[in-house]
Protein backbone atom coordinates (compact mmCIF):
# COMPACT_ATOMS: atom_id res chain seq x y z
CA UNK A 1 0.00 0.00 0.00
CA UNK A 2 1.56 3.30 -0.73
CA UNK A 3 0.64 6.33 1.31
CA UNK A 4 1.54 10.26 0.79
CA UNK A 5 2.55 10.40 -2.75
CA UNK A 6 1.69 12.63 -5.42
CA UNK A 7 -1.70 13.27 -7.20
CA UNK A 8 -0.22 13.45 -10.35
CA UNK A 9 1.49 9.82 -10.28
CA UNK A 10 -2.42 7.93 -9.53
CA UNK A 11 -4.01 10.61 -11.92
CA UNK A 12 -1.27 9.32 -14.77
CA UNK A 13 -2.18 5.58 -13.77
CA UNK A 14 -5.12 5.36 -16.08
CA UNK A 15 -3.28 7.20 -19.13
CA UNK A 16 -0.67 4.70 -18.61
CA UNK A 17 -3.08 1.77 -18.85
CA UNK A 18 -5.17 3.33 -21.98
CA UNK A 19 -1.84 3.58 -23.72
CA UNK A 20 -0.91 0.00 -22.74
CA UNK A 21 -4.12 -0.98 -23.98
CA UNK A 22 -3.71 0.71 -27.12
CA UNK A 23 -0.77 -0.61 -28.01
CA UNK A 24 0.68 1.46 -29.94
CA UNK A 25 -2.00 0.98 -32.97
CA UNK A 26 -2.37 -2.73 -31.97
CA UNK A 27 -5.56 -2.53 -30.10
CA UNK A 28 -5.86 -4.37 -27.30
CA UNK A 29 -8.14 -3.93 -24.47
CA UNK A 30 -6.75 -6.92 -22.13
CA UNK A 31 -3.18 -5.98 -22.69
CA UNK A 32 -2.79 -5.53 -18.74
CA UNK A 33 -4.29 -8.60 -18.04
CA UNK A 34 -1.62 -10.65 -20.41
CA UNK A 35 0.83 -9.18 -18.70
CA UNK A 36 0.04 -10.56 -15.28
CA UNK A 37 -0.22 -14.09 -17.24
CA UNK A 38 2.98 -13.29 -18.18
CA UNK A 39 4.01 -12.59 -14.33
CA UNK A 40 1.92 -15.93 -13.19
CA UNK A 41 4.01 -17.87 -15.72
CA UNK A 42 7.19 -16.69 -14.60
CA UNK A 43 6.39 -17.07 -10.62
CA UNK A 44 5.02 -20.45 -11.26
CA UNK A 45 8.21 -21.83 -13.15
CA UNK A 46 10.41 -20.51 -10.26
CA UNK A 47 8.66 -22.02 -7.64
CA UNK A 48 8.62 -24.89 -9.38
CA UNK A 49 12.42 -24.99 -10.57
CA UNK A 50 11.93 -25.17 -14.07
CA UNK A 51 13.12 -23.78 -16.78
CA UNK A 52 11.13 -21.11 -18.62
CA UNK A 53 10.80 -21.65 -22.29
CA UNK A 54 9.23 -19.35 -24.34
CA UNK A 55 5.92 -21.51 -26.59
CA UNK A 56 6.37 -24.12 -23.94
CA UNK A 57 3.72 -24.41 -20.93
CA UNK A 58 4.43 -24.26 -17.24
CA UNK A 59 2.08 -27.08 -16.31
CA UNK A 60 1.07 -26.80 -12.46
CA UNK A 61 2.37 -29.57 -10.30
CA UNK A 62 -0.55 -30.16 -8.26
CA UNK A 63 0.49 -27.90 -4.66
CA UNK A 64 -2.56 -25.34 -3.86
CA UNK A 65 -0.84 -21.94 -5.04
CA UNK A 66 -3.29 -18.64 -5.46
CA UNK A 67 -1.78 -15.68 -7.14
CA UNK A 68 -3.96 -12.41 -6.76
CA UNK A 69 -4.01 -9.91 -9.06
CA UNK A 70 -4.95 -6.13 -7.70
CA UNK A 71 -6.71 -4.97 -9.55
CA UNK A 72 -8.82 -6.00 -12.95
CA UNK A 73 -10.06 -2.60 -14.54
CA UNK A 74 -11.49 -3.26 -17.80
CA UNK A 75 -14.14 -6.29 -18.99
CA UNK A 76 -11.59 -7.49 -22.01
CA UNK A 77 -9.14 -8.07 -18.88
CA UNK A 78 -12.07 -10.66 -17.27
CA UNK A 79 -12.97 -12.48 -20.16
CA UNK A 80 -9.16 -13.32 -20.91
CA UNK A 81 -8.22 -14.62 -17.40
CA UNK A 82 -11.62 -16.60 -17.15
CA UNK A 83 -11.43 -17.91 -20.80
CA UNK A 84 -7.79 -19.24 -19.88
CA UNK A 85 -7.85 -20.20 -16.30
CA UNK A 86 -11.25 -21.32 -16.49
CA UNK A 87 -13.06 -22.40 -13.40
CA UNK A 88 -9.25 -21.55 -11.84
CA UNK A 89 -10.03 -18.13 -11.93
CA UNK A 90 -12.01 -16.38 -9.44
CA UNK A 91 -13.18 -12.71 -9.75
CA UNK A 92 -14.05 -10.98 -6.28
CA UNK A 93 -15.50 -7.55 -6.39
CA UNK A 94 -14.17 -5.01 -3.85
CA UNK A 95 -17.20 -3.00 -2.56
CA UNK A 96 -17.40 0.41 -0.03
CA UNK A 97 -19.56 3.42 0.48
CA UNK A 98 -18.64 6.36 -1.72
CA UNK A 99 -17.81 8.29 1.51
CA UNK A 100 -15.44 6.05 2.54
CA UNK A 101 -13.76 5.58 -0.26
CA UNK A 102 -13.21 9.08 -0.51
CA UNK A 103 -11.62 9.35 2.94
CA UNK A 104 -9.37 6.68 2.11
CA UNK A 105 -8.02 8.43 -1.26
CA UNK A 106 -7.52 11.54 1.43
CA UNK A 107 -5.14 9.26 3.63
CA UNK A 108 -3.83 7.56 0.60
CA UNK A 109 -2.33 10.31 -1.30
CA UNK A 110 -0.84 13.41 -0.39
CA UNK A 111 -2.34 15.84 -2.59
CA UNK A 112 -5.54 13.84 -3.36
CA UNK A 113 -8.60 16.64 -2.16
CA UNK A 114 -12.66 15.92 -2.51
CA UNK A 115 -12.80 17.22 -6.35
CA UNK A 116 -9.49 15.07 -7.80
CA UNK A 117 -10.98 12.19 -5.91
CA UNK A 118 -14.69 12.53 -7.46
CA UNK A 119 -12.85 12.60 -10.86
CA UNK A 120 -10.67 9.90 -10.27
CA UNK A 121 -12.88 7.55 -8.74
CA UNK A 122 -15.39 8.45 -12.26
CA UNK A 123 -12.90 7.96 -14.62
CA UNK A 124 -11.91 5.01 -12.95
CA UNK A 125 -15.02 3.64 -13.41
CA UNK A 126 -16.39 4.65 -16.51
CA UNK A 127 -13.10 5.51 -18.26
CA UNK A 128 -12.38 7.15 -21.84
CA UNK A 129 -13.20 5.03 -25.08
CA UNK A 130 -12.90 1.59 -25.58
CA UNK A 131 -9.66 1.29 -24.12
CA UNK A 132 -9.85 3.11 -21.01
CA UNK A 133 -10.63 1.87 -17.38
CA UNK A 134 -14.26 0.69 -16.90
CA UNK A 135 -14.10 -0.66 -13.32
CA UNK A 136 -18.07 -0.60 -13.47
CA UNK A 137 -18.06 -2.93 -16.10
CA UNK A 138 -15.53 -5.18 -14.79
CA UNK A 139 -16.99 -4.97 -11.35
CA UNK A 140 -20.05 -6.25 -12.13
CA UNK A 141 -18.79 -9.20 -13.67
CA UNK A 142 -17.18 -10.49 -10.29
CA UNK A 143 -18.45 -14.03 -9.03
CA UNK A 144 -18.37 -12.80 -5.13
CA UNK A 145 -18.42 -9.59 -3.74
CA UNK A 146 -16.61 -8.47 -0.46
CA UNK A 147 -18.00 -5.41 1.61
CA UNK A 148 -14.75 -3.28 3.11
CA UNK A 149 -16.84 0.09 4.15
CA UNK A 150 -15.95 -0.66 7.64
CA UNK A 151 -12.45 0.41 8.78
CA UNK A 152 -10.09 -2.81 10.22
CA UNK A 153 -8.63 -0.51 12.74
CA UNK A 154 -10.32 2.07 15.18
CA UNK A 155 -8.95 5.52 15.31
CA UNK A 156 -7.55 4.07 18.90
CA UNK A 157 -5.38 1.90 16.46
CA UNK A 158 -7.22 -1.57 17.90
CA UNK A 159 -8.81 -4.09 15.81
CA UNK A 160 -12.57 -3.18 14.46
CA UNK A 161 -14.82 -5.59 15.05
CA UNK A 162 -17.23 -4.79 12.36
CA UNK A 163 -14.22 -5.42 9.74
CA UNK A 164 -15.11 -8.94 8.69
CA UNK A 165 -12.97 -9.21 5.29
CA UNK A 166 -11.01 -12.30 6.59
CA UNK A 167 -13.95 -14.00 6.96
CA UNK A 168 -15.75 -13.27 4.05
CA UNK A 169 -13.09 -14.55 2.19
CA UNK A 170 -13.13 -17.33 4.23
CA UNK A 171 -16.70 -18.13 2.97
CA UNK A 172 -15.14 -17.93 -0.67
CA UNK A 173 -12.72 -20.74 0.14
CA UNK A 174 -14.82 -22.91 1.43
CA UNK A 175 -17.48 -22.35 -1.89
CA UNK A 176 -14.87 -23.06 -3.94
CA UNK A 177 -12.81 -26.00 -2.38
CA UNK A 178 -16.13 -27.80 -0.89
CA UNK A 179 -14.91 -27.90 2.45
CA UNK A 180 -18.10 -27.49 4.52
CA UNK A 181 -22.18 -27.04 3.44
CA UNK A 182 -22.18 -23.20 2.59
CA UNK A 183 -25.67 -21.88 1.76
CA UNK A 184 -26.74 -18.88 -0.09
CA UNK A 185 -27.11 -15.36 1.57
CA UNK A 186 -30.59 -13.88 0.92
CA UNK A 187 -29.03 -11.31 -1.31
CA UNK A 188 -27.46 -14.17 -3.01
CA UNK A 189 -30.49 -15.62 -3.87
CA UNK A 190 -32.13 -12.05 -4.85
CA UNK A 191 -29.38 -11.31 -7.20
CA UNK A 192 -29.75 -14.90 -8.74
CA UNK A 193 -33.07 -14.68 -9.54
CA UNK A 194 -32.36 -11.14 -11.00
CA UNK A 195 -30.34 -12.28 -13.19
CA UNK A 196 -32.50 -14.93 -14.30
CA UNK A 197 -35.53 -12.61 -14.56
CA UNK A 198 -33.32 -9.92 -17.12
CA UNK A 199 -32.04 -13.25 -19.00
CA UNK A 200 -35.56 -14.13 -19.51
CA UNK A 201 -36.88 -10.53 -19.86
CA UNK A 202 -34.18 -9.59 -22.67
CA UNK A 203 -36.08 -9.78 -25.85
CA UNK A 204 -39.54 -8.60 -24.28
CA UNK A 205 -38.48 -4.89 -23.46
CA UNK A 206 -38.79 -5.89 -19.56
CA UNK A 207 -36.20 -4.54 -17.11
CA UNK A 208 -35.14 -5.81 -13.72
CA UNK A 209 -32.83 -4.10 -11.04
CA UNK A 210 -30.76 -5.59 -8.72
CA UNK A 211 -30.75 -5.32 -5.23
CA UNK A 212 -29.61 -2.39 -3.33
CA UNK A 213 -27.06 -4.21 -1.66
CA UNK A 214 -24.36 -6.17 -3.61
CA UNK A 215 -24.41 -9.40 -2.50
CA UNK A 216 -21.61 -11.38 -1.32
CA UNK A 217 -21.71 -14.01 -4.34
CA UNK A 218 -22.63 -13.71 -7.29
CA UNK A 219 -23.35 -17.77 -8.15
CA UNK A 220 -25.28 -18.82 -4.95
CA UNK A 221 -24.70 -22.69 -5.16
CA UNK A 222 -24.85 -24.35 -2.30
CA UNK A 223 -22.32 -26.63 -1.73
CA UNK A 224 -22.33 -30.23 0.08
CA UNK A 225 -19.67 -31.40 1.96
CA UNK A 226 -16.93 -33.52 0.11
CA UNK A 227 -13.23 -34.47 0.30
CA UNK A 228 -11.14 -31.28 -1.25
CA UNK A 229 -8.54 -32.54 -3.82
Amino acid sequence: MLYGISRFFWMSLPKAFKRLREGGGRSDPAAVARGFVQKIREVRAQSQGVTLTDGTPVVPDGKPRAYILDSLRHPAEVDLLRNLYRNAFVLVGVVSEEEKRIARIFQKYADGGRANALKFMKRDAEGNGAHGQQVAKAFHLSDFFVDNTAQRLLPDGHPNVHWDVTEQISRLIKIMRHISLTRPAISETAMHHVRRRRRRGKNKGRLWTAPAQPPSSRRPRPQGPTTSN
